[in-house]
């Protein structure tokens, strides 16, 4: 199914529940063109940004999909730009410009198809108020910064207290509170680093100064963690490609072949094999093929945890491709090596970003240091020339890229 189609079957669907949605927004952020989440850290001065695909239910049940990047400025402000904006009831063309999204350019097809990916979530949400569920939404997340901890920084205790009173049960608040400054100071690369919303208000300007000099760091962290459905319920275990080892223990023995051997002689050999193997365990019907055909590769079957613990490499290879292409593409050896042995619970992809649904008004609050709007602006017109804020590349953090 084309783009279009998928654009028009999403909207078709969402219309029966359009009244239930009115001022939701769905947030999905991206790593940024041939980047990835790999390491949640991003450095402001990095050439690629990552961005947030927006999509917005107005009144009247409009939907506009805008594209924003957080640009840090020279003054050290981190301003929430927009950089595109569209209608997206208007259908993908070949002829599309201006608010329609245009089919030439390839751009405009990926958020077409990211707006879908974020209408097909505000569906969910409206098709359960429909259903008569309860429809609750979680806190709005966004990246954290971090700067370089120095003697010009202090973290504010009273605000970590504050913070831990505010979250934990009394009998809890001393272990919250330590696990809280724990997470709000740490080690990035080879040097220590502090959350900004731990600083005293003194210490502010110590962030736009670090936010201009490309020495804060973004943690995407908090917006990490997209769910997939889990491809491996089935799974139990693996049929491998192993190294035969019947040709060795033959020629240990002077033999070429096992035909016309006794059945006393046949068992010693096999049991050779099987120690060859150590902890992996072909059926003795396996290990019989493997002997009448020393010189091809035996194929054994064998328990997913084994395949796991003792040839961990091939299995992640074999588990990719039985996974979907995204999560092929982007799961972790062991994110499949935790779906593939807990098959009731979803595969997580760490290196992507969660789409988050939440009301409008919930996304208007931006974090510190982060000014501007998520939200694209009613009157938005796009700017001939973006004008972005970057240092030189020889600043850069080398356990960063």
């Amino acid at each position: 199914m084309n783009i279009a189609k998928t654009q028009a079957k999403i909207i078709e669907s969402f219309d029966r529940v359009a009244a239930r949605c009115e001022e939701f927004v769905a947030v999905h952020w991206l790593a940024g063109e041939k980047r990835n989440f790999s390491t949640p850290y991003r450095r402001f001065g990095d050439w690629v940004r990552p961005s947030a695909v927006v999509l917005e239910v107005t009144k009247n049940a409009g939907l506009n999909l805008s594209v924003v990047v957080p640009i840090a400025d020279r003054s050290g402000k981190v301003v929430l730009e927009t950089l595109g904006k569209w209608d997206f009831r208007a259908p993908i063309s070949y002829k599309g410009f201006g608010t329609q999204l245009c089919s030439r350019k390839q751009k405009h097809c990926l958020n077409a198809k990211r707006g879908c990916d974020l209408l097909y979530k505000i569906c969910d949400y409206g098709f359960a108020d429909k259903r008569g569920e309860q429809v609750s939404f979680l806190p709005c997340r966004w990246p954290t910064v971090y700067i370089p901890v120095n003697n010009h920084v202090r973290v504010d205790e009273d605000k970590l207290t504050a913070l831990a009173i505010q979250n934990a049960p009394s009998e809890l608040v001393e272990t919250y509170r330590r696990k809280l400054r724990d997470n709000m100071i740490r080690q990035i690369g080879n040097k220590m680093y502090v959350n900004v919303a731990a600083l005293t208000p003194e210490d502010a300007k110590e962030v736009s100064k670090a936010i201009r000099h490309d020495a804060a760091l973004e943690d995407f962290s908090p917006v990490l963690g997209d769910f997939e459905r889990n491809p491996f319920g089935a799974v139990k275990d693996l049929t491998v490609s192993l190294t035969n080892p019947a040709s060795k223990i033959l020629a240990r023995h002077g033999l070429e072949s096992a035909e016309g051997m006794p059945q006393w002689i046949v068992d010693d050999i096999i049991s050779a094999m099987y120690s060859e193997l150590g902890e992996i365990k072909p059926t003795y019907e396996e290990m019989c093929d493997a002997l009448l055909e020393p010189d091809a590769p035996l194929m054994a079957t064998i328990d997913v945890k084994v395949a796991i613990e003792q040839m961990p490499s091939t299995t992640a290879t074999m588990l990719r491709m039985q996974a979907s292409k995204r999560a092929s593409r982007e799961a972790t050896d062991e994110e499949l090596f935790t779906a593939v042995t807990n098959p009731d619970k979803p595969l997580v992809l760490s290196r992507l970003s969660a789409i988050q649904v939440n009301r409008a008004s919930e996304w208007q609050e931006t974090p510190f240091p982060y000014v501007g709007e998520l939200l694209a602006p009613v009157d938005f017109v796009p700017k001939k020339t973006t004008y972005k804020f970057h240092t030189p590349a020889e600043s850069a953090d080398p356990t960063l890229v």
